[in-house]
């Protein structure tokens, strides 16, 4: 007699119904993708970080508020003097503003990276932003060099080299028009067109407007503050013709000359082309590739206290000296 027997898709037990589902926990769930999505975050983050590091390894911190809105607009002070923008004095740390001066003791500034050595010439873009010595820096400002020629004090210690944005490049000819704005009209004409009168095909858009020079005097003194006490508008007018090798500029020099401003441009807010005239581009040294997060200033050097990148500290915490006002 064949025998018999029962298929069932669960053990046999004797019961021959399916096992009920487990329910899904949606909270658990929810968690493991945030862990998972925290820690590629932190991954990524500390790898950028000590790419920065090995491939860029110029720290550099931001002295003064010449380049304000970009720099320093979360910087703190402690500095004895009234506040430049109400009038106030404090013992406790205040807010630094475009109408603070350079560096204090005990400001907490901006820091970050340069090119350094892997820093060329031809990658220069208009509105990068530079790091460079002026004529006054330099031993001999008729070389077209930086190199070995920047002025030291009787500790040896040279003389801090100068961040600002590249708004012209060799050949061009520039026009900058106080029109009642924080960064002035910019017109520029190519060094193979004939320079006529300002018109709209020949104006660059800037980086900035109004509101973005006002936003953070709002943020740290109140939006009432802000509207009373708007951001200055530029007053310096001026054209320039930048010299190209072979073809001579404003300023006479046969090489390649560039045009920087700061962002901070009003009265007494920036040293600048507008002052110094067009730069050799053999005394720009660098350009900025990012900031990081913040430091104390103490003595010529600064000591990281904040990292954008917080997972890995010991990879910033070193004291730096190298500053750009």
């Amino acid at each position: 007699m064949p025998d018999y027997y029962l298929e069932t898709s669960s053990q046999i037990t004797g019961d021959t119904r399916k096992p009920p589902k487990k329910k899904k926990n949606g909270w658990l769930i929810a968690l493991r993708i945030f862990l998972i999505t925290l820690f590629a975050v932190s991954i990524t983050a500390s790898g950028y970080l000590i790419y920065l590091k090995v491939a860029y390894p110029n720290p550099c911190y931001i002295n003064g508020m010449s380049m304000y809105p970009t720099f320093n607009v979360d910087g703190k002070t402690k500095r004895a003097s009234a506040d430049p923008l109400t009038g106030k004095t404090s013992t406790d740390y205040r807010p630094l503003n475009y109408k603070d001066s350079t560096e204090y003791s005990g400001d907490i500034v901006d820091y970050g990276f340069t090119a350094g050595t892997s820093f060329k010439m031809a990658e220069l873009r208009r509105f990068d932003i530079v790091v460079t010595y002026y004529a006054d820096d330099l031993s001999d400002p008729s070389k077209f060099d930086y190199h070995d020629n920047i002025k030291t004090d009787s500790s040896g210690k040279e003389k801090a080299a100068k961040i600002k944005r590249l708004v012209g490049l060799p050949g061009e000819t520039l026009k900058l028009i106080a029109n009642g704005t924080p960064m002035g009209a910019l017109y520029v004409w190519s060094a193979d067109e004939t320079v006529g009168l300002p018109d709209a095909a020949h104006l660059v858009e800037q980086p900035y407007t109004q509101e973005d020079y006002d936003k953070p005097i709002a943020d740290a003194y109140g939006a009432e503050f802000a509207a009373a006490h708007p951001y200055p508008a530029m007053t310096t007018s001026g054209l320039w013709k930048l010299g190209k090798s072979g073809t001579p500029g404003t300023s006479g020099r046969d090489t390649d000359e560039y045009f920087v401003l700061g962002d901070n441009r009003a009265s007494g807010g920036s040293d600048d082309s507008r002052a110094q005239g067009a730069l050799p581009g053999g005394w720009i040294s660098s350009k900025l590739i990012a900031i990081a997060g913040r430091c104390t200033v103490t003595d010529g050097s600064c000591s990281p206290i904040y990292s954008s990148i917080p997972w890995f500290p010991a990879l910033w915490k070193t004291s730096w000296k190298g500053h750009l006002e």
